[in-house]
């Protein structure tokens, strides 16, 4: 008596042509959603990246403040000349703070036509009227360049007599 039976077993298998075909249009879209995938992956690396990137320079930005307790501002300030000196004096709006003060070049001399229109202010300076940024005389007068000139010669003429003057003889 014969015994029949079927069982599986593991043999080799050759494809047909168009198993073959159809195998190369699957693995050829393995391929692309692979390539779609690693790009996908460098775009959010990289997003992720420059996100990280802004926040570390944030951090080494603020570190640095803390670490100097200082940054440099633009910072208005309020400039006070006295054309009878030819001084200008510079303070910051935001404090008062004096900042320096430096010498009136001629081009400066001149006042400009909002310092001419201005109305007469008081010297004193415990009056409510009176303007620190007005350049007037105690006389109430606006300084002019003229004016300014002339402070100016008076002023080269101390200096020049103070100094010694050398002799040339020999």
């Amino acid at each position: 008596m014969l015994n029949v039976s079927k069982t599986t077993e593991i043999l080799r298998y050759d494809f047909t042509k168009e198993e073959l075909s159809e195998l190369s249009l699957e693995m050829a879209q393995a391929v692309a959603d692979m390539n779609n995938a690693e790009n996908e992956k460098k775009a959010v690396m990289s997003d992720f990246k420059s996100r990280i990137d802004a926040h570390s320079a944030k951090a080494h930005n603020l570190a640095g403040k803390i670490q100097n307790g200082w940054e440099m501002r633009h910072i208005e300030f309020r400039v006070e000349k006295d054309y009878r000196k030819r001084i200008a004096k510079i303070y910051r709006t935001d404090n008062g703070e004096f900042v320096k003060e430096r010498r009136i070049p001629d081009d400066e001399c001149q006042m400009n036509l909002e310092d001419a229109a201005a109305p007469d202010a008081c010297d004193n300076s415990d009056c409510v009227h009176h303007d620190p940024d007005v350049n007037r005389c105690r006389e109430g007068h606006i300084y002019d360049s003229r004016a300014c000139k002339e402070a100016f010669a008076e002023t080269i003429t101390d200096e020049t007599e103070e100094e010694p003057q050398e002799s040339t003889a020999e």
